[in-house]
């Protein structure tokens, strides 16, 4: 049998076309010609549907819904699961280095202040870890050093400050003092000084502390330096009047 509806080909047993549900009574009874045994004959149709005839209906229909699953993983994006991107430390910002800097500082001042030394000191170095181009945490970290007679420590301070913080005319007036008072190079601590006076020249203690030098070294070459009115023995170096025929050092006679 043929559906006039569909247009598609049937067994003889096919009463009702599966895809539109139309009678194939006329078509039964155009081809034989008994239309009460095909009308009868069609309406019980449905209910004697075999099993095979089901299965012939889901294997028309496979393909059609294979090609729709087709059709649609073909048409839809490709589902990724995405992970949120996972973020590597940031570095530390300068805001927040110098932040953290101050808090080291003010709390070195605070145990400064109550003769803990040692604790201020570590807070005066932990800001400079924090941030070494700033020069209060070495200016404050070398003085404390120099209350506490560690000369050595507040010399290494000090030049670490010009090193990595930049020339700084209080680095060079502490670095003067400690060439003069502790390790008595007073050319050293002439030329640090001066470099104090060139970089701030209205720095008071610099200026004060190189008259003082100055003063110094001029009274130590007035002790050294032999008088006029006296020569020295030519066998022990040592200072006699002019015009001395005897040493009266070692006791030799003159020539």
């Amino acid at each position: 049998m043929k559906c006039t509806n569909c247009n598609i080909e049937f067994g003889d047993i096919i009463t009702i076309c599966p895809y539109c549900f139309s009678e194939l009574g006329e078509e039964v009874q155009k081809t034989t010609g008994d239309t009460s045994k095909s009308t009868a004959f069609s309406r019980g149709a449905i209910s004697i549907i075999s099993d095979s005839t089901l299965e012939f209906l889901q294997i028309r229909e496979q393909p059609k819904i294979a090609e729709i699953a087709t059709e649609i993983t073909t048409t839809l994006p490709e589902y990724k699961e995405e992970k949120p991107p996972q973020e590597s430390p940031k570095p530390l910002k300068l805001s927040s280095a110098q932040q953290l800097a101050q808090e080291c500082l003010e709390r070195g001042k605070e145990k400064e202040a109550k003769g803990q030394f040692s604790e201020a000191l570590i807070e005066y170095l932990e800001a400079i870890k924090y941030n070494p181009k700033w020069k209060e945490p070495y200016l404050k970290g070398g003085e404390l050093l120099l209350k506490t007679g560690d000369y050595n420590q507040a010399y290494k301070v000090f030049i670490d400050l010009i090193s990595k913080a930049g020339k700084d005319a209080d680095a060079y007036y502490y670095l003067g003092r400690i060439s003069s008072d502790y390790k008595k190079l007073y050319d050293d601590a002439r030329q640090f000084y001066k470099l104090a006076l060139n970089y701030k020249p209205d720095h008071i203690k610099a200026k004060e502390a190189l008259e003082n030098l100055e003063k110094i070294l001029l009274d130590k070459a007035a002790i050294t330096k032999p008088s006029l009115s006296t020569i020295r023995c030519p066998y022990c170096n040592g200072q006699i009047p002019a015009g001395s025929k005897f040493c009266g050092k070692c006791g030799r006679k003159l020539l």
